[in-house]
Formats: structure tokens, C-alpha cells, sequence
């Protein structure tokens, strides 16, 4: 396996133990969110991760402009919208993000109609997970109680996933170790 470059922008609190996860699987993490500098560094990216947890001004913006210059250029971006739905201004800003997607009546198709109209893979996280690329879905049921208590664990899960190339299995499979 090559040697990817990670851009991130996790949870502020979760910087340092998702550039272990992703180093320990021989990738290369990098964490700017200076908004002069994301576009630069995610155009120099196999992958981008965007996560709202820490959700100010200057990371908001920082990801509006990491996400359309990795998007250019057939980066995947992934958007972590942790707490999405719990707050007006985290739902609203989460749009300006990725722009509104259709909803409809069953999470799977919901989750796998956003992944075939972004091209990418969404995971929807639960006591059931959801992981597809719009034309193959996993539904993953084995869920350890344990790790809804330990913070951090969807940050981690995400930076080990996006370190390998065929991410809608690996997702699924990652999902599986972790027990989330």
C-alpha cells in the first residue's frame, strides 16, 4: 500500500488520536484548518475528512474551502455531521457544507440515494450502522454498548477507514472491529 495523505479537520479535542490512527496504519496525517492554508493542503490529499463537532466560524469556512478544492480534483471528502439535527445553526451549517439531500421514509435509502448523487460513501452511524456507496449497502449489527461511552470513537473509525482504497467495504469492515 502506498502512503496517503490524510487532510483532516476532526474534532478539535481529537487532533492527536486521529493522527495516531491513521499513522499506525502507515498513512500520513496532517490536521490544518487555517482557513489561508485547507484549500492548498486538501488539493494535496488522497482524502479529506471534515467533522462539525468543533463547529466556530473559522472551521466552518476553513471547511467550505477544503471541500470544493479536493472535490475538484476527485478527492473524496468525507463529512462527519456529528451532532446534526441537535441545533438550528449545526443543521444550517452543516448544509452549507454539503448542500441538502433528498430524504426519504428508510435510512438505507436515504444514506445510499446521498452516496450515488455525492459519488462517495456515506455512513450513518446508530445502534445499527449503515455504510454504502449508492449501489452496495452493509447493515453492521454488532455494536459494542461500551463504545457509545467512549468519546472520540467516530473520529478514530473514520481517520482508519479513509487510509484504504476501497472505502465502502473497509468502512463496513472497520465498523465490524470497532464495534460501533
Amino acid at each position: 500500500m502506498s502512503i496517503s495523505l490524510l487532510h483532516a479537520i476532526p474534532a478539535i479535542n481529537f487532533f492527536s488520536h486521529c493522527a495516531q490512527v491513521v499513522k499506525s496504519l502507515r498513512a500520513s496525517p496532517v490536521m490544518a484548518h487555517a482557513v489561508k492554508e485547507v484549500a492548498d493542503m486538501s488539493s494535496l490529499a488522497s482524502t479529506v475528512v471534515l467533522n462539525i463537532v468543533t463547529l466556530t466560524e473559522d472551521f466552518v469556512e476553513s471547511m467550505k474551502k477544503a471541500a470544493p478544492a479536493a472535490s475538484c480534483r476527485n478527492i473524496p471528502v468525507i463529512l462527519d455531521v456529528c451532532g446534526a439535527g441537535a441545533t438550528p445553526f449545526r443543521d444550517k451549517k452543516s448544509f452549507e457544507i454539503l448542500d441538502a439531500a433528498h430524504v426519504g421514509e428508510d435510512l438505507v435509502e436515504i444514506a445510499a440515494g446521498l452516496a450515488k448523487k455525492r459519488a462517495c460513501t456515506v455512513v450513518v452511524t446508530g445502534k445499527e450502522d449503515i455504510v454504502t456507496d449508492g449501489a452496495r449497502s452493509y447493515r453492521v449489527r454488532n455494536g459494542v454498548e461500551l463504545m457509545s461511552q467512549v468519546v472520540g470513537t467516530g473520529c478514530m473509525a473514520i481517520s482508519a477507514v479513509v487510509t484504504r482504497p476501497d472505502l465502502t467495504a473497509e468502512i463496513a469492515n472497520i465498523q465490524k472491529e470497532f464495534g460501533l
